[in-house]
């Protein structure tokens, strides 16, 4: 079976059907020759796993922006430059992932603080980060436990505590769809040693924490204007009212991410 790159559709991995479109991987391997039941052993580890995230996290239209790459990810297995990558993606996580939600939460000073920093491309840029990283997670933990607050003053603890839940899953939801499984993606491509040096995970958390932040004030505001709120009534509002006021940063750390993907499969032009 030979690709045709001007007519194929990306799918999430989800299915192979020509209705919902082809695997990323599954079609850079129809591409290169090579049999499509398994990663296409010309594509660096790396970007296989990387691809593996996106194709499932994308939306179907921001999708199709990795058609250009399957060429380009052919050829890219054993040329030396996965540490490269990893380390690509690494500062992507802190420079630009965690901040984004940080200025989303109202947390300009920490999310400054993370930009600023001088690309992580070696080991010991990523422990000059760690102590940054861990501050953010501090502010974003204040600001989640405020917002908290703050909504229980408005409506009372019996529904914040019906929606705590819908809450958190809108937010995790957010973060999972912007950086994927950070234990068997993520940490994974950028190596153990740098990811726990540059506190990798603490980072997820502070931008789990900013997300939930915004979640919480998302529905303290939708519940101050409503005209009466019931723990019933809130927790058929409070997911979809928390996703809502995530989604516009999540599309636009979808949009980056991409971007990363680029660089990531030529490291050396950056």
């Amino acid at each position: 079976m030979q690709l045709d790159l001007s007519t194929v559709t990306l799918g999430s991995g989800l299915s192979n059907s020509p209705e919902q479109g082809i695997f990323l991987l599954r079609a850079v391997a129809l591409y290169a020759g090579e049999d499509p039941a398994g990663d296409p052993a010309c594509v660096s580890p790396t970007l296989c796993m990387v691809g593996r995230w996106l194709s499932w996290a994308l939306p179907a239209e921001a999708r199709q922006e990795l058609k250009p790459l399957i060429p380009r990810l052919v050829g890219t297995a054993g040329d030396g430059l996965d540490e490269a990558r990893s380390y690509l993606a690494l500062d992507w996580v802190i420079r630009t992932h965690v901040p984004a939600w940080l200025d989303l939460a109202g947390l300009p000073a920490p999310a400054r603080s993370l930009r600023e920093l001088r690309p992580i491309t070696h080991l010991m840029a990523a422990e000059q980060a760690a102590p940054l990283v861990e501050k953010a997670w501090e502010s974003a933990r204040a600001a989640a436990d405020a917002t908290a607050d703050a909504a229980e003053v408005v409506v009372g603890a019996d529904v914040v505590n019906a929606v705590t839940e819908s809450v958190w899953e809108a937010s995790e939801q957010a973060i999972r769809l912007t950086i994927g499984d950070v234990d068997q993606d993520v940490e994974e491509a950028v190596g153990e040693a740098a990811w726990q040096a540059a506190s990798g995970g603490v980072a997820r958390g502070a931008a789990m924490q900013a997300a939930w932040a915004v979640g919480w004030a998302a529905f303290a505001r939708a519940a101050k204007s409503a005209a009466s709120t019931t723990p019933r009534a809130a927790a058929r509002s409070a997911f979809p009212g928390a996703r809502g006021a995530l989604r516009p940063t999540e599309h636009h750390l979808q949009a980056s991410a991409i971007a990363l993907y680029r660089r990531m499969v030529s490291p050396g032009d950056v």
